[in-house]
């Protein structure tokens, strides 16, 4: 299917609706169907070419610089909804398709691709309902504006702001399908409102289909209304594909493909498995004829190709608009990416650009022209690229990468307080394995050891209080029981004042024993009988066999619930395992702790 000649032009978008659509809305607002015709094209035509402008074209890392037709290099990809494999067109084409999906995928799998591909295919005759596009990051805060009235914002042009009652109406029918882009870029403690307002929608338009796209870290429990479908990783079919769609030299990239097929690059299975990576890897291989296997390796070759790209394609020595040497450029960007970072900011306009260029300039000494800079880190090194009115990184690895090296190069006297800054930020997910790889000794002293005091002394200051403690480690608790193996399993929800420390001590050992993912306690059927009239209290949504527990096995049942709901924990053996759990902690403290001290007394001179 050709989506751009199908795609439906200007005005004309309200063909896509049924006819049924427009009489009830005509019916409901009591008026006459073209004047509805009308109104909610005015309302929502100019949206819906955006859409098609935005979605129709992207800019590749081998060519940033003019946009690329999406037909001319796309591949379709693959997702796992509950173990069952779906093609991404089947995702809103098929008959099975869903009404709400959660797609989930890592930096550079593809999800903005197959969004943009699925509204493209949303605009054809072959789906009957009008596309909203929008990316959460473009949201007000939702303190501030309900979800309702930030999507209304967003998809209507000021001329159409007046007939809200017809959106409403439509909103009503079912029909729109939403594509929210990036929910893991909104703020960490503003996605349990955002969750909240999109199930109220969800409530009281339940027609309505919705396509939300974001990273793994976000915690999706409590998303009861969505199916979860995991962008799987490319088969060596898919990754031909990019590699031969990809514009790019061509002797290069059968260069690439020879050798991908003797089985060179099998110490490199895990970017092989990404559409971006493949792209990089192909870039950074069109310069080296080789690859780094290393993490960080792999992006210092990388970054070495984009800085200096630029100048071998304008046959120039020196092409920077900055004038910067090699290495102040480099050590100017570590503290760009620091900066922006810690404030979870991964978009930019160009005076909060500028804003942060000129905050970075102060943090490492460089000197630098803030617009010239800018420039280059657009236009001469391509890490940025341009998407409407703001200014991404091509990749946020990049950012994380760069953050991660300056957090391990610093030497003040706020060593603590910069890494602490980052490294149990949910935001940033990719900082303690890119620590752990470039200074695991220093990540250690100047980190784990401080942040395992901090929050043993918080758990020491609680006096063995049961919910004291428990709300320090959990702010809302999820009982897992599973009668088959008698066993009850714990899980965490939401933030408290140690979970993050907690996290990424999980993400940087991957110790079972400190782990907060799940802890397992008690009998089940002993939990059960302890249940008492609390659980009334309980967000019952997911408890199965509530009522007949008592008669029946309970298979798997969720309890979701705030400790101040379930007391009757108390006569289980939760007070135990918890006590356990802080004492693996100490243990593992006390063993970082001697392993610091001895890597400490290590000597050059011996």
């Amino acid at each position: 299917m050709d989506i751009l000649k199908d795609v439906v032009e200007y005005a004309p978008m309200i063909k896509m609706l049924p006819k049924g659509i427009i009489s009830s809305m005509a019916s409901s607002l009591g008026t006459g169907v073209d004047n509805i015709r009308a109104r909610f094209t005015i309302s929502l035509s100019d949206h819906v070419n955006a859409t098609k402008r935005r979605c129709a074209y992207v800019r590749t890392l081998t060519n940033p610089d003019i946009p690329t037709d999406l037909n001319d290099i796309y591949v379709n990809l693959y997702v796992q909804i509950n173990g069952v494999q779906f093609r991404d067109e089947d995702l809103i084409l098929s008959e099975k398709a869903r009404s709400r999906l959660l797609i989930v995928g890592t930096g550079g799998a593809g999800k903005s691709m197959i969004m943009k591909k699925m509204a493209l295919l949303s605009l054809t005759d072959a789906i009957d309902k009008v596309p909203l596009f929008v990316e959460l990051r473009d949201f007000k805060s939702p303190a501030e504006t309900t979800f309702f009235d930030n999507l209304w914002n967003l998809v209507t042009s000021e001329a159409g702001r007046k007939d809200r009652a017809i959106f409403d109406e439509a909103f009503k029918l079912g029909s729109f399908i939403i594509f929210l882009d990036g929910l893991d870029e909104v703020d960490p403690n503003s996605r349990e409102e955002v969750k909240r307002q999109i199930d109220d929608i969800i409530q009281r338009f339940p027609d309505q289909k919705i396509i939300i796209a974001s990273r793994p870290e976000v915690d999706f429990a409590g998303w009861h209304h969505f199916d979860i479908a995991h962008l799987s990783a490319l088969n060596a079919q898919q990754t031909r594909q990019i590699i031969v769609k990809c514009p790019f030299d061509d002797d290069l990239k059968q260069s690439f493909l020879e050798k991908l097929d003797s089985g060179s690059f099998a110490k490199h299975q895990s970017f092989l498995q990404v559409p971006l990576t493949v792209v990089v890897l192909l870039v950074v291989y069109g310069e080296f004829l080789d690859l780094d296997e290393h993490l960080t390796s792999f992006y210092d070759q990388a970054y070495e190709v984009l800085y200096r790209r630029h100048d071998r394609i304008k046959g120039l020595k020196r092409s920077h608009f900055s004038k910067l040497p090699p290495d102040d450029f480099r050590k100017l960007l570590r503290a760009f990416c620091y900066r922006s970072l810690v404030n979870a900011d991964t978009a930019f306009t160009e005076d909060s650009l500028s804003n942060y260029i000129a905050r970075a300039s102060i943090i490492s000494g460089v000197t630098v022209d803030n617009a010239a800079y800018a420039q280059d880190l657009i236009n001469s090194v391509s890490l940025l690229h341009r998407d409407g009115s703001k200014l991404y990184f091509i990749h946020r690895s990049f950012q994380e990468y760069f953050a991660a090296e300056f957090i391990a190069r610093y030497k003040g006297t706020e060593s603590f307080k910069v890494y602490d800054a980052l490294v149990p930020n949910m935001i940033a997910t990719n900082i303690s394995p890119m620590l752990k790889i470039m200074d695991f000794d220093a990540l250690e002293r100047e980190w784990t050891v401080p942040a395992l005091d901090s929050v043993l002394k918080k758990v020491e200051s609680c006096d063995g209080d049961f919910a004291k403690v428990a709300n320090l480690i959990f702010s809302t608790v999820g009982l897992m029981i599973n009668s088959s193996t008698d066993t009850v399993t714990i899980g965490g929800y939401g933030w408290s004042d140690i979970t993050p420390s907690l996290y990424a001590l999980d993400i940087i050992y991957g110790n079972p024993d400190i782990s907060i993912t799940q802890i397992e306690f008690g009998s089940a059927s002993k939990v059960i009988d302890a249940i008492d009239d609390s659980i009334l209290l309980v967000d019952r949504h997911t408890l199965q066999d509530y009522e007949g527990r008592r008669n029946q096995p309970v298979h798997i049942a969720q309890i979701h619930a705030p400790f101040e709901a379930i007391n009757w924990l108390t006569k289980t053996e939760f007070l135990n395992s918890i006590a356990k759990f802080v004492a693996k902690i100490r243990a593992h403290r006390d063993n970082v702790n001697r392993r610091v001290i001895q890597n400490s007394a290590r000597s050059v001179f011996d």
